[in-house]
């Protein structure tokens, strides 16, 4: 509910433009019938009751490696999209339920910790994740905030690549004659590259 305000509100743009600049915002509405249409009242005991009370903090877990989404600054800030993201949705929840002094804090997480869905010593996950099928079967997602597309980037002295076609043609090229594949890709583990390069091969 929260980021949906910060989306409507214009705030979202604003924040767009100090990480990406003149980019255009292609932001798709992924909403549905789960979709929060109206902020939870919070639970005695509850998840909920918890963070509005501990202190007025939201603690997003974040693998801080991640520029312009996320990383640290010599004095160990979080900066980057995300990071106003948090901040803004902390915001949000402050002026709905009236707290003066309520944050957002930015918890250092590895990809492996934050793919585990675990939540220990973290409110919610905010690090440029993207929505999968797998993934929604562990935890529950918000409406989108950011559209990417994926992209192949290859070295001066690399095959002619123009997409993902010319990759499976190479490899079966490779296959036929016997020989072991001779393209070399590099994908960050666990991410949309990776899984989109196992399902194909």
């Amino acid at each position: 509910m929260a980021l949906g305000e910060v989306i409507s509100s214009g705030d979202y743009d604003a924040i767009f433009a100090v990480s990406f600049g003149n980019e255009i915002v292609v932001l798709t509405d992924d909403t549905d019938a789960s979709t929060a249409t109206a902020y939870p009242s919070p639970t005695a005991g509850g998840k909920l009751d918890g963070i509005l009370q501990d202190n007025g903090t939201i603690v997003f877990g974040s693998d801080t490696t991640y520029p312009p989404f996320e990383s640290l600054d010599a004095d160990g800030n979080c900066v980057g999209f995300d990071c106003d993201i948090a901040d803004a949705i902390a915001g949000k929840l402050a002026a709905h339920y009236g707290l003066d002094n309520f944050s957002a804090t930015m918890k250092t997480k590895t990809w492996p910790e934050l793919t585990a869905f675990i939540y220990d010593d973290y409110d919610a996950t905010l690090s440029a994740m993207t929505k999968t099928v797998q993934r929604a079967e562990q935890t529950q997602f918000t409406r989108a905030y950011y559209s990417s597309k994926q992209g192949i980037l290859g070295t001066s002295d690399s095959p002619a690549i123009t997409g993902v076609d010319d990759l499976n043609t190479l490899v079966e090229h490779e296959h036929e004659d016997g020989g072991l594949p001779g393209l070399s890709l590099l994908v960050s583990a666990g991410a949309l590259g990776a899984i989109a390069l196992r399902r194909r091969h």
